[in-house]
């Protein structure tokens, strides 16, 4: 439908309806930012989304200064008002992100197109700091269905493959080890693990259920650069041992088991038992012990522990 300005400012669309130019001037900026977002490849999900945000700032500033919102009369003044009236509405933290990245990746957009009238972007409120949750660890119950399964499922590689798992190691340092790894001292056991980042070693030693199933694989005469764990075309791999966990997590109806959940409740329920981070960043093999703090912050799990531990005195 064709459209006509009119002496009196207005558009008309046919004689049927009306805009002022103002909101005739930000519908085809908005038209013309979705096409710059289809050129970008961005999906129909994401067009609509950030056109929903910038019609909501739209929404909210014609609102406070009764005038359309344009980008050239946005000031750094209005996003920290905006942002205000997000708080005040109890936003979501990553909701109000969200909002700003859209706002930012519009702002930017009318700059490249000459639409801002000025040289330099309004300064934008800083983002929300989101305080992400430490890693959670297996609970109790969890991790015995998950043996249970496997003890049922009567297959000794895959016992020993979930074990030693449980004692921190990465999928790709599980694949890579060889009989000569297994250092056995008197009743004690542990793994010389070569770590894939580099050419450190460490030490992991066993407990008892993790010697038990090592004993149990290890055939009797067997060289020691042979591979621990054995796919049907030689060292399991790394998606061959993904799978494996998958498949006895769903045979046990758990969900949310994978080899690296099984790393995370390891350095976990260390962290909860007051292991120094030190001592947990050398048995995972983490390079600083700053990748080792997260497993120090609280889950909402650990906060409900806590909760019903006053209930139970």
């Amino acid at each position: 439908m064709r459209a006509r300005k009119r002496s009196d400012g207005q558009v008309s669309f046919g004689g049927r309806y009306t805009l002022d130019q103002d909101e005739w001037e930000l519908e085809k900026i908005l038209r013309r930012f979705r096409q710059h977002l289809e050129r970008s490849k961005k999906s129909p999900h994401t067009i609509a989304a950030y056109r929903a945000d910038v019609e909501a700032f739209a929404f909210w500033f014609d609102r406070n200064h009764k005038v359309r919102m344009l980008p050239r009369r946005i000031t750094a003044g209005d996003l920290r008002r905006y942002r205000q009236a997000c708080d005040d509405w109890d936003f979501k933290p990553h909701t109000v992100n969200r909002k700003f990245s859209c706002l930012k990746t519009f702002l930017l957009w009318a700059q490249q197109a000459g639409l801002l009238g000025r040289a330099t972007l309004p300064d934008f409120p800083a983002r929300v700091r989101l305080e992400k949750p430490g890693p959670r660890g297996l609970e109790r119950e969890v991790w015995r269905a998950l043996r249970r399964q496997l003890e049922q499922a009567d297959n000794p590689r895959d016992l020993a493959v979930v074990w030693v798992l449980c004692h921190g190691l990465r999928v790709s340092e599980l694949c890579s080890l060889i009989w000569g790894d297994v250092v056995l001292a008197g009743r004690r056991m542990s793994l010389a693990v070569r770590s894939s980042r580099g050419a450190r070693q460490r030490q992991v030693p066993l407990n008892q259920g993790a010697r038990e199933a090592l004993e149990a694989l290890r055939p009797d005469h067997v060289d020691d650069k042979t591979a621990v764990f054995l796919g049907q075309r030689g060292p399991l791999t790394p998606r061959g041992v993904q799978e494996l966990v998958a498949r006895h997590a769903r045979a046990a109806e758990l969900k949310g088991i994978s080899p690296q959940s099984l790393r995370h409740s390891f350095c976990k329920d260390l962290a909860d038992a007051g292991v120094g981070l030190e001592t947990i960043a050398a048995l995972a093999g983490h390079e600083t012990v700053e990748s080792t703090r997260r497993y120090r912050r609280t889950t909402p799990v650990d906060l409900a522990r806590v909760v019903q531990c006053l209930e139970e005195r």
